[in-house]
């Protein structure tokens, strides 16, 4: 399993990379949740949390529940699923994103 998420890990960094490059993501020392740096596109909170809920349907934990000050602007992506699943989450991401910045 531990395999598994580093596969998933690495998917989802080299995903955003080539495929949302404003975005910069964070591996996982441990655990399933990989963090991504959404600060650069200028979105606000409540716009990030309107594309999350509104638009990409993809569920994610606000970085900002993890303290305010540090995770404001970041979100923390659950890479413990099916690559499809996986896949699917990144795309719905990106498809909103893109629609936000143009």
């Amino acid at each position: 399993m531990l395999d598994y998420l580093a596969a998933n890990a690495d998917f989802a960094c080299d995903y955003i990379a080539k495929n949302a490059p404003v975005l910069k993501a964070f591996r996982p020392d441990a655990g399933f949740g990989l963090w991504i740096d959404f600060n650069p596109t200028g979105l606000t909170h409540e716009q990030l949390c309107d594309m999350f809920v509104n638009e990409a349907l993809v569920a994610v934990s606000d970085g900002a529940s993890f303290g305010a000050a540090e995770g404001s602007g970041f979100i923390r992506l659950n890479i413990g699923v099916p690559r499809s699943v996986l896949t699917e989450g990144l795309n719905r991401i990106t498809n909103a994103l893109q629609h936000h910045l143009g």
